[in-house]
């Protein structure tokens, strides 16, 4: 019988690889198997590799987008790497579906949005997840139905105070060059997409940024 399954290949085997994409694609076994993980540390692709059974590693991304035993790539390394991993995945001619921010600028991004409406026989995904919670769903379904009448005014938050300790590790997310707009551009997004997913495309932004820990401006790169 021949296998019609999609076959996917990981990209970046950190936490949101191990926490969200590896047990969504487990649930459908029917219709996916993952294959490959690539990751720039060899040990952690082989612990990853071993810890969800996937029967190939590769060393780089370059290598498993030559891998003609993968599909479908989901592209989940540090954010500076998704606009060219991403880019080289559609050249090469796979189904993509990539971690956000696509990109640190809005011209790489908006290049990536560009050509992947030109790939009209490939499927290209941006992972906003928040809109496939069972929640939000419903919440779609009774905006929908008109339960709420005209909606004037939206508002959403998001709380956390994982970066407050003082002890956390400094990581990729810390630097501007790799990270980009830190939190706005990682959970932002999120909540940007889920407004356009309930309610329509946005007229217009007013926006304030502020830094709470003291002291943390001179110590960034």
């Amino acid at each position: 019988m021949t296998d019609r399954r999609v076959h996917v290949g990981v990209i970046g085997a950190g936490r949101i690889a191990d926490f969200v994409h590896l047990p969504s694609l487990r649930l459908l076994p029917d219709l996916c198997e993952v294959v490959a993980v690539a990751s720039r540390d060899p040990e952690q692709a082989r612990a990853f590799a071993a810890r969800w059974r996937i029967p190939g590693t590769h060393a780089t991304w370059q290598a498993l987008l030559d891998d003609p035993g993968v599909d479908a790539v989901v592209i989940c390394p540090p954010s500076d790497l998704n606009h060219p991993i991403a880019a080289a995945a559609m050249a090469a001619g796979k189904h993509v579906l990539c971690e956000k921010p696509l990109a640190i600028g809005y011209p790489e991004a908006r290049q990536l949005a560009d050509r992947a409406a030109w790939s009209a026989d490939r499927i290209h995904m941006v992972a906003f997840t928040f809109r496939f919670a069972a929640a939000l769903r419903y919440l779609r379904r009774l905006v929908d139905e008109g339960h709420f009448g005209e909606i004037r005014h939206w508002r959403m938050a998001y709380f956390t105070d994982a970066q407050l300790d003082p002890s956390a590790p400094f990581t990729w997310r810390h630097r501007r060059a790799q990270g980009g707009a830190g939190i706005v551009a990682d959970m932002g997004s999120h909540m940007i997409d889920a407004a356009r997913y309930l309610l329509g495309e946005i007229a217009a932004v007013s926006a304030v940024s502020r830094r709470y820990v003291g002291g943390a401006k001179s110590r960034l790169p």
